[in-house]
């Protein structure tokens, strides 16, 4: 499956979660809602794309985190309001795509790049 920048995707995400302790967990994979953030060039040739994850946990929304509206969210393919947590990319290889469910607006992928960019410290001054 070919896949492009704002393709909302199901994909088969290794899953992770903090115990009491502070030490993380690993849990084999999780189906989850995926928004392909990288180019199509990059997707080609590493047989891979990079993600950011999709959460219905609104409650669970952080200051990096992008809010997407109800509205955005079935435009995406997606059920219910949800957030893009894009501190938290990721790398998938192309075998983990289980379906697509829809694809992103622009201005919806400007704010995720956006935040991505304050994440890094790249934002222009």
């Amino acid at each position: 499956m070919n896949v492009s920048p704002g393709d909302v995707l199901i994909a088969k995400v290794p899953y992770t979660r903090d115990i009491p302790e502070g030490y993380i967990k690993t849990v084999p994979v999780k189906e989850r809602p995926v928004l392909v953030i990288s180019t199509v060039e990059f997707n080609t040739r590493e047989s891979a794309f990079v993600v950011v994850p999709i959460s219905s946990r609104i409650d669970r929304m952080d200051n990096y985190d992008v809010h997407i509206s109800t509205q955005e969210s079935v435009k995406c393919g997606l059920i219910k309001e949800s957030v893009a947590r894009p501190n938290l990319i990721t790398t998938l290889s192309l075998e983990r795509i289980v379906d697509r469910l829809g694809k992103a607006s622009r201005p919806l992928m400007k704010k995720i790049y956006g935040q991505i960019r304050n994440i890094l410290g790249l934002a222009s001054k």
